[in-house]
């Protein structure tokens, strides 16, 4: 799975994906800190049990007795806390101990000393998948035929700074991938690992990862993909007014909308929903042609909330965007020049509002001029023209 430029595959249709898959891997680490004994020197703790740490009695050294996070062999006794160690001019150090369950015993609480050792990680596979990464991605030294998309974007420091930004975009993007669907993964990422070599040509020399095509690995590709398929997040459409959108719900519960892009008028539309209930209602903002759409200028947030708007899911996000949620915004573009601050430049703005009542003004015409500026069709930061700067030779 790509994690730089991804494809999405959504029962038939392609969509392109936004830039970086994934999501972030947190440990549960217990704490190790001993209590303090009101002695020169703590005495051993006593034997635990059912996976936890030694006790500790009242002015005694020792391991805690573990929480709630035990290990996972109920039977095994804890072992017996260490001694604590002395401290001269004032209370000894309680001693820590150590579970004697399986995965480490018991997880200590952050008041007394700690039990067990390491808990596991939510993603079980976050050794594996950093393993396979960096398998792949170390190919970038040792083949400088090879190149890794948007690579250069991202690292610094020649081919080193690839290999790293390779193997941590992997990691990321492999940790959506379904439990169930590790082994097929594993084994694309093993088939790719072993193809990229140079010499080279064409997408060849272009490392890529399972879910990325075409595939140097046709068999192991649609194993992985045969997998995934099982696993098809719930997506939809909506026709409206306006146009036709389109719906996903991601795996994470976060909802996805964007709308089908009229070739004429050049305009994107998509939604950036940034708090929501996986499942229930979410809000949104819109987003034209990548940049994000704002209902007025700064000082009309609380009259029109920035443009951000509410639906029951998902479903109708997409809905509300099919129904010109978005396009409404644009009824009124227009340039402004802030109040001038001493020392800071004054430069000309532009922005879209959907109701000029909101400046309490009735006109589009009067908003403008209120803010010595004009009415324009649309905002120079909305207007998608495929631009290309310009190279050495004035070309393009």
């Amino acid at each position: 799975m790509q994690a730089i430029l991804g494809v999405r595959y959504v029962q038939g249709k392609t969509r392109f994906a936004s830039a970086v898959l994934g999501g972030v891997l947190l440990a549960w680490l217990p704490v190790a800190c001993g209590a303090e004994s009101d002695v020169l020197t703590g005495r051993k703790g006593a034997e635990g049990s059912g996976g936890s740490g030694g006790n500790r009695t009242d002015a005694d050294g020792g391991g805690a007795r573990g929480t709630s996070r035990a290990g996972a062999s109920a039977a095994s006794a804890g072992t017996a806390g260490t001694t604590g160690a002395p401290v001269f001019g004032g209370s000894a150090v309680a001693g820590t101990g150590s579970g004697a369950a399986a995965n480490g015993g018991a997880g200590g609480d952050s008041t007394s000393s700690a039990g067990g050792g390491a808990a596991s990680s939510l993603n079980p596979h976050a050794a594996d998948n950093k393993t396979l990464a960096d398998g792949l991605c170390s190919l970038l030294a040792q083949y400088p035929c090879l190149s890794y998309p948007g690579a250069e974007g991202f690292s610094t420091g020649g081919a080193a700074g690839a290999v790293t930004t390779c193997s941590q975009s992997e990691q990321i993007a492999a940790s959506t991938i379904p439990g169930d669907c590790f082994d097929a993964y594993a084994a694309d990422m093993r088939c790719r690992t072993g193809f990229f070599r140079c010499p080279c040509t064409g997408n060849d020399c272009i490392l890529t990862s399972p879910g990325s095509l075409p595939s140097p690995c046709p068999a192991e590709e649609q194993a992985f993909s045969d997998c995934l398929g099982k696993h098809s997040v719930p997506h939809g459409d909506t026709t409206g007014s306006a146009r036709t959108c389109h719906w996903t719900i991601e795996s994470n519960g976060s909802c996805n909308a964007d709308c089908d892009t009229n070739a004429k008028e050049g305009r994107y539309f998509s939604a950036d929903c940034l708090d929501g209930a996986p499942g229930g209602p979410q809000e949104c903002v819109c987003n034209l042609n990548g940049a994000t759409l704002n209902d007025g200028t700064p000082q009309d947030i609380f009259m029109t909330a920035g443009g951000g708007f509410l639906a029951d899911d998902c479903a109708g996000i997409a809905q509300k965007m099919s129904d010109g949620q978005c396009d409404r915004v644009l009824n009124c573009c227009f340039t402004w020049t802030p109040v001038a601050t001493p020392g800071v430049p004054t430069v000309e703005r532009c922005s879209c509002l959907s109701d000029p009542k909101v400046k309490g003004l009735s006109t589009c015409a009067a908003v403008a001029a209120q803010g010595h500026g004009q009415v324009v069709a649309l905002c120079p930061q909305f207007v998608s023209t495929g631009a290309a700067f310009p190279t050495a030779d004035g070309g393009s």
